[in-house]
């Protein structure tokens, strides 16, 4: 990944030294990457940027499914669309123009420490049935310690073996890895998943080989993909199921006809 691409994503300066001595195979000081980002000209944030200009953009992301945003995931939204603006410049806009909903007051429910010891140490797999009711059936992976997205599909059923196991297979395959550990719900979608995991991993001689390489449990034990459905529906799920429920109450959208579906 380019270093200006990283800068703008916002990654620290530790971060991006990684990718470097990742990608490139060098090893470069804090210093030479100052002096790199002066060079070309790569800068954090955008100092010329006029409070119009973003005010432009947030009306432009709020009139799709990003209305529902709160100021921090707006803010990457915009920094990923090459918009450099800082933090603070996406919040005070936000209230200037009555975009931003106020957080919900809710008992969260107490949430265990999780850790993970590595990429690929465990991936976790779930399904998501919140636009199940107008047809869409959402499955989902993310890998435990960098929360990287494995896959995200949208089908008429997320809850077929065989699909599921090709979403898994075919994420192996394209990786060229296989993860440690794989953790999931207890569902009938699930043992193929299981299957090619213990398969994959039968000649391996660590603690975690064969069958101990497939776990099931509660949800409340797989809190990465948990968590990432929270955020899921923050950033964009909501405003469907919100527009899915306009069209059925304006008699536009018949959940018994075989044709709205």
């Amino acid at each position: 990944m380019a270093v200006e691409q990283l800068v703008h994503l916002n990654k620290s300066p530790e971060m991006i030294l990684k990718y470097i001595e990742r990608d490139y195979a060098k090893k470069w000081s804090k210093r030479t990457l100052r002096r790199f980002c002066a060079k070309y000209n790569i800068k954090r944030y955008d100092c010329n940027l006029l409070p119009r200009d973003v005010m432009d953009a947030i009306m432009e992301e709020s009139k799709g499914c990003a209305e529902k945003l709160g100021y921090r995931m707006m803010w990457q939204r915009l920094r990923r669309k090459g918009i450099l603006v800082k933090r603070d410049q996406v919040a005070v806009c936000m209230q200037i123009l009555g975009v931003q909903n106020p957080a919900p007051i809710q008992k969260r429910k107490h949430k265990h420490c999780y850790v993970s010891k590595g990429p690929n140490s465990v991936w976790h797999i779930d399904g998501n049935d919140k636009l199940m009711r107008w047809g869409f059936y959402t499955h989902g992976a993310i890998d435990g310690y960098s929360r990287k997205i494995l896959w995200l599909n949208v089908f008429v059923t997320n809850k077929d073996p065989w699909l599921i196991g090709k979403f898994f297979m075919d994420t192996v395959e394209s990786r060229g890895i296989c993860p440690r550990r794989v953790q999931c719900d207890p569902g009938t979608e699930n043992p193929v998943i299981a299957k090619c995991q213990m398969f994959l991993r039968r000649n391996d001689s660590d603690s975690l080989a064969g069958a101990k390489s497939y776990f099931e449990g509660s949800s409340v034990l797989n809190q990465p993909i948990e968590s990432f459905w929270r955020h899921f529906r923050e950033g964009g799920m909501q405003f469907w199921i919100d527009h899915f429920k306009k069209l059925e109450s304006d008699g536009e959208w018949n959940p018994g006809n075989g044709l709205h579906k």
